[in-house]
C-alpha cells in the first residue's frame, strides 16, 4: 500500500505527492520544549533535552530514528527579550574545533540559544525540526 497527500496549487488543481518525494519531505523528527526545564512540551522522534546549562541542550532521538548525520536542522523560539537585540538559535558549532559540530549524531544533536551573541539564555519556548538523516 502506498501512501500519499493531495496538495492544490494556486489554480486549484490538485498535486500528489506520494513515495520518496513524501518520504523526505516529512520532518524526521521534531520538539517543542521549555528551555528553562528542558520539559518536551510536544515531540516526534526526541525521546527527552538534557539542559547542560543556560541556552544550551541535548536532544535525545529515538533509537532508529536516523540512519546518518546528514540531515538539516531548523530552529525557533517566538519569545524576544528585546526588540533591539539579535538573538541567535541553531546547532551549536565549536569555533576551535574547525567550525564542526560540537555533538551531531544518529542519537543526539546539541542547540543552543545565545542574546545578542555575548550569553547564552534559556526560553520557555524552544522549537526544533530535523529533515533527512535516513538512507
Amino acid at each position: 500500500m502506498s501512501s500519499s497527500i493531495t496538495l492544490y496549487d494556486d489554480a486549484g488543481n490538485p498535486v500528489v505527492i506520494s513515495g520518496e518525494a513524501l518520504k523526505k519531505g516529512l520532518a524526521t523528527a521534531w520538539v517543542n520544549f521549555d528551555g528553562v526545564t528542558g520539559t518536551i512540551k510536544s515531540s516526534y522522534n526526541v525521546d527527552s533535552v538534557t539542559r547542560r546549562e543556560a541556552g544550551k541542550y541535548t536532544l535525545h532521538f529515538t533509537d532508529g530514528a536516523f540512519d546518518n548525520s546528514d540531515y538539516v536542522v531548523t530552529t525557533n523560539s517566538p519569545e524576544s527579550l528585546n526588540s533591539d537585540v539579535v538573538e541567535a538559535f541553531g546547532v551549536e558549532y565549536a569555533v576551535l574545533n574547525g567550525g564542526s559540530p560540537t555533538n551531531k549524531t544518529t542519537t543526539e544533536l546539541n542547540v543552543f540559544n545565545n542574546y545578542n551573541g555575548t550569553a547564552n539564555n534559556d526560553k520557555t519556548d524552544f522549537s526544533v525540526v530535523i529533515h533527512g538523516g535516513k538512507n
